[in-house]
């Protein structure tokens, strides 16, 4: 028995050493030769062998067994020169590096029959459905997140001596360095929530960004519109595709009973619409993604390439296994010095299907642990797939120790009060809507906003604004305490004094859809003088209903109704209103993400509904009793074909007679002094100039982009819009000594726009664009003179191309 287990041992050890002899194990990684950066995907073969391939991942590395002597190595990439070099037996890991070829891409050009590219491309087009992972019942993995970032020296007369202050300064580590490890969970058609169990960012020892660092690209590339920095793209296999993109085979790599189409897409010239070019790797296992590299086919001031990698889970379903992207900045902060960013998703533990059920999810999309950014070694040990690199660990040692040394935490919560448009003080913060007031009848009211904030206190606010009119001399005031329990539920109660001024016509729905300085704030002619004490709750319900509750009694004066005075006409009196409120926001779908202190929504592509009921209430402490209705509800979709539509549809009701400031008005924009497109207003239409007691108001605009005009880098975006309003007024509701009408027959108006006629660079990362549009006014209440009817104005937004 004895030599019979020698027997089997010696013989083991004999197999075992053969089969080393006759496995060949090589690994290796592939870089640029100028960035020495690692590039993925290239394609390997060997011993110029089109059978025995592989390719490299996101990272530029490879590793390929065979069981034939490897003794060369054939390297082919999209926009590099090819390679071949020799390799040895004893060579276990080769580095290889490619250069970049001058050569550009030859158009397409089919001589006799179909572009066999494209006979591949409606195979992937056909078999999309089925490979895209947010088409599956569920899904659930696991990722580990990183990503670096490094300046860049653009300027070769300073780029060495400012290169060596910053790798002084950094002692040879990166800028920055975030990490996160995640779980996230989907269940279809659109529920979906990801945890951040661990984050870390050099140099911050609370970092509340991290949930936003990695949502720079889609989570794979198969809906139609591809989103890339806030901006769409036409996907180049989605249905219609053929006729926009040019397709072409560059390579078929074959490795075991699987063979790979190395496709390469471009916009078609001519085609007016915002592509993408890149390469398309296609298994014929299904005719799925398999990698993909693409980036804007349009330069900007922001270049980002993105990357991904997906690998067969269970045999059957193609999943996203790694994502990158590559951001740059080239001449921010300086046109000298740029910023750059190399971000990747390492994704594990994948399952399909997994049981799950809507009451797993909440309205919260991306949100933290509360020991989120207190794990341990111990924690990112196990969660990342490999070690920190010896730089990446100097980063943390070293930017940590200046982050505490230059206070980075009080910076970046700086930087999360300017972003909800507020200035930290110590324990109290700033409140910028009550320090800077801009109106027709104050023209500037200076003062001072200032409430406690989390220093003080975590759930409890307390605070005040005084501010002083420069046109009406006048003094306003109030304050207010409010606790907000932390929580999905979002759950507060405040309570407030105000003696201020107040627009007619102002709407409950603006509990929701209020923002700092919108251009229509600055229009405001008639104002009531309030004095009021309020009580407001509000709460989120059901993960997309939003609840806001209130009772109020105010003293209201009429002020300001005609703006040339601040005597309100004789029939005007002053009044008491005593009024209880429930205002509701549903919005299915919404995904929200914690980051930057606070719940951010990231929108809904369904629509958005708004509700309030108001209720006055007579007796001795309000004049009037009545029952106020109005509703709203907004939707915007986008066509890969057409562009961007907007509607927007707003009505109200009174059942009772009530005092001007309490009906409905002020849905105009138009003053010869203030030129600006402010969006769901009436263009042609004075502010006040109907009044009503019931209305409708319709808002639809079409944004073309650039798919009707284009020559070569201006294209600027063509904006048609369609408004209507209806409204009627009681003969009780009837207002004497001010100027009004009411619009029975419909107010109608349609406008032009050409956005981005002119850009202005904007820090060197965006555009500040502007526009013309023309409106015109027609029907009914339209003037027998056309230029009376015309409104010509000016639009402002941000673009990033």
């Amino acid at each position: 028995m004895l030599a019979f287990r020698s027997l089997l041992l010696i013989l083991f050890f004999a197999l075992s050493g053969w089969s080393s002899f006759a496995q060949q194990l090589i690994e290796g990684q592939v870089k640029d030769a100028d960035s020495k950066e690692p590039l993925a995907f290239v394609n390997l073969i060997f011993n110029n062998n089109s059978r025995l391939g592989v390719s490299t991942n996101i990272e530029g590395k490879f590793s390929y067994s065979s069981s034939v002597k490897i003794s060369s190595i054939t390297l082919k990439y999209v926009g590099y020169a090819s390679k071949t070099i020799q390799v040895s037996s004893t060579q276990n890991f080769v580095t290889i590096e490619l250069s970049k070829t001058s050569v550009k891409l030859d158009e397409v050009v089919v001589v006799a029959g179909e572009n066999p590219a494209n006979r591949i491309i409606r195979e992937v087009i056909k078999n999309r459905d089925l490979h895209n992972p947010e088409k599956l019942k569920s899904f659930s993995y696991s990722s580990y997140n990183k990503t670096i970032f490094d300046y860049k020296f653009n300027a070769s007369n300073i780029s060495d001596s400012a290169q060596a202050r910053v790798n002084k300064k950094l002692k040879g580590g990166h800028v920055l360095v975030m990490e996160s490890a995640t779980e996230r969970k989907f269940l279809g058609p659109d529920l979906t929530q990801e945890v951040i169990l661990g984050s870390r960012v050099s140099g911050f020892t609370n970092p509340t960004f991290t949930a936003i660092a990695t949502d720079f690209q889609p989570f794979s590339f198969y809906d139609d519109n591809i989103k890339i920095l806030d901006q769409n793209y036409l996907n180049p296999i989605s249905g219609g595709s053929l006729s926009k993109y040019d397709f072409r085979i560059e390579d078929t790599l074959f490795y075991e009973v699987d063979t790979t189409f190395i496709l390469s897409f471009k916009p078609k010239k001519g085609k007016n619409f915002d592509g993408l070019v890149g390469e398309l790797y296609i298994s014929t296992k299904g005719y799925a993604i398999k990698n993909v590299l693409a980036q804007p086919a349009e330069k900007g001031f922001i270049d980002l390439n993105i990357q991904q990698e997906y690998s067969l889970v269970n045999g059957e379903n193609w999943f996203p296994s790694q994502l990158s992207f590559e951001i740059s900045a080239k001449h921010y902060p300086t046109k000298a010095i740029g910023f750059s960013g190399n971000g990747k998703s390492f994704i594990s533990e994948v399952v399909i299907n997994p049981e799950l059920n809507r009451s797993d999810f909440s309205a919260t999309a991306v949100k933290s642990m509360d020991d989120a950014t207190k794990k341990d070694s111990l924690f990112w040990q196990t969660v990342r797939p490999k070690p920190l690199t010896k730089r990446e660990e100097i980063t943390f040692k070293v930017v940590d120790s200046i982050g505490k040394k230059e206070k980075f935490d009080l910076l970046l919560t700086a930087g999360e009060k300017i972003a909800v448009n507020k200035i930290p003080l110590g324990f109290a913060d700033v409140d910028l809507a009550n320090t800077v007031v801009v109106n027709k009848v104050e023209n500037f009211r200076l003062g001072l906003g200032l409430f406690s904030n989390e220093r003080l206190s975590k759930t409890f606010t307390l605070g005040g604004f005084g501010g002083y009119g420069l046109r009406d001399k006048t003094w306003k005031y109030g304050g207010t305490m409010e606790y907000v329990k932390p929580g999905e539920t979002e759950f507060q109660v405040k309570v407030g004094y105000l003696n201020s001024l107040l627009e007619v016509g102002r709407s409950n729905l603006d509990l929701f859809e209020g923002s700092l300085y919108g251009f229509r704030s600055f229009l405001a002619a008639r104002m009531e003088r309030v004095e009021q004490i309020k009580l407001t709750s509000g709460i989120r319900l059901f993960n997309y209903l939003k609840v806001k509750a209130s009772v109020s009694q105010s003293a209201i004066s009429p002020y300001a109704i005609d703006p040339s005075i601040f005597a309100p006409p004789a029939t005007f009196a002053d009044f008491q209103n005593l009024e209880s409120n429930i205002t509701i926001r549903y919005s299915y779908g919404e995904r929200l993400v914690q980051t930057l202190g606070r719940n951010m929504s990231l929108g809904s592509k369904y629509p958005v509904f708004l509700f309030s009921w108001s209720h006055g209430l007579a007796g001795e402490y309000g004049d009037w009793s009545y029952n106020k209705l109005e509703a709203s509800i907004g939707y915007k979709v986008f066509n890969k074909n057409l562009g961007e539509t907007k509607f927007k549809a707003r009505g109200g009701y009174v059942n009772s007679p009530l005092p001007y400031g309490l009906l409905f008005t002020g849905e105009g924009s138009f003053d010869k002094q203030f030129g600006i497109v402010i969006e769901d207003f009436f263009q042609t239409q004075k502010p006040y100039e109907f009044l009503s007691d019931q209305y409708l108001s319709l808002f639809v605009s079409h944004n073309f982009g650039s798919l009707l005009f284009k020559v070569k880098k201006f294209a600027p975006d063509i904006v048609v819009s369609q408004n209507a309003g209806w409204g009627s007024l009681s003969p009780i509701n009837a207002q004497f000594g001010v100027d009004y009408s009411s619009k029975e027959k419909g107010f109608f108006e349609s406008g032009l726009q050409l956005q981005n006629l002119v850009k202005l660079n904007y820090l060197n990362v965006a555009y500040l664009g502007f526009g013309f549009g023309a409106f015109y006014r027609w029907g009914h209440y339209s003037s027998s003179s056309s230029m009376e009817n015309l409104a010509l104005k000016i639009s402002i937004n941000f673009t990033s191309n």
